[in-house]
């Protein structure tokens, strides 16, 4: 076996994050077969296979340097149920700073909304949200937005932030907010309270869950958000979805092949997106049109179930 096209064959299966037998399915041999030459021990013809393994290198680098898109991600700005509902109660927090409460499922496309939303109006600050996210550093962010030295305790650093944000008209949203402890909630809402600001949580389902279940001990937090919008398409809207998303890129598109990427897919973007690119670099290797065979084919190569 040659050891230089073994590595070229598992750089290759590194970058398109393909297990082996993803792998063989491209190459067109079986797993055992390829599992057996990479380790050394194939019975078979060791030439036809590394004959194949090169092919396959060679057209995976003439994709790989073809006319592809400079970021192969969907345009969040495309009329969809997620982008409408998130950008409408952005917009009805900024406006009136009141808070807010957004969510929906992993993979929607609320984030790149939200980042949307952001890009396009100045003075909305946008925070990541993490595990353990503390209120100081909460504060810290929000002060550098505005030009402040995050210095004193959290008391002082609030009301120096408070100072500086009232009558602003900016707004704060927070992603990734199933992530905040209810401490961090409660000073985070003083931001509302004492300047006025409109403040936007955003995260999972779960989330809003979370805030319902803990009015006891925190209802002034829950009895303030004003803006509550759980995000739940059905199955029809999240076909309606695809269509406007691969509408512009497939001009011809089929109701069929809609049909296929949701079942694979359902709602969640970023899946749609791989079998999409997926799909479309077979397209450009064989010449051949978008089917919902083809969609189905690159669908378990990718190793992607069908979707719930």
């Amino acid at each position: 076996m040659s050891e230089g096209i073994r590595k070229d064959l598992l750089g290759q299966m590194a970058r398109m994050s393909l297990s082996q037998r993803a792998a063989s399915a491209q190459i067109g041999v079986s797993h055992s077969a390829l599992s057996t030459w990479l380790s050394g021990t194939y019975k078979g013809s060791v030439e036809s296979v590394e004959e194949k393994v090169q092919q396959w290198i060679e057209r995976c680098r003439e994709i790989a340097d073809g006319p592809l898109p400079e970021d192969e991600r969907f345009p969040v700005t495309v009329d969809t149920e997620v982008f409408s509902e998130v950008t409408s109660a952005l917009r009805a927090c900024h406006l009136k700073g009141k808070i807010g409460v957004v969510v929906a499922a992993s993979g929607s496309g609320k984030t790149r909304s939200v980042k949307e939303y952001v890009a396009k109006n100045a003075g909305v600050m946008l925070i990541e949200c993490h595990h353990s996210f503390p209120a100081r550093m909460v504060l810290s962010s929000i002060a550098s937005s505005c030009g402040i030295e995050a210095r004193g305790s959290i008391h002082e650093l609030l009301v120096s932030v408070c100072d500086r944000l009232r009558g602003s008209g900016r707004m704060l949203v927070l992603d990734e907010a199933e992530h905040l402890k209810p401490s961090v909630l409660d000073v985070v809402r003083r931001l509302n309270d004492w300047a006025g600001i409109g403040i936007v949580y955003v995260g999972l389902p779960r989330f809003m869950a979370s805030l319902q279940s803990m009015r006891r001990d925190y209802e002034y937090i829950w009895n303030r958000v004003r803006v509550r919008a759980g995000i739940e398409r059905s199955a029809e809207a999240e076909r309606s979805d695809i269509r406007k998303l691969l509408g512009s890129m497939l001009p011809l598109l089929d109701d069929t092949v809609v049909i296929a990427f949701h079942s694979r897919c359902g709602g969640d973007i970023r899946k749609l997106e791989a079998l999409y690119y997926g799909a479309l670099a077979s397209v450009r290797q064989s010449g051949k049109p978008m089917t919902p065979a083809l969609v189905t084919f690159v669908a378990k190569q990718l190793e992607m179930e069908v979707a719930a």
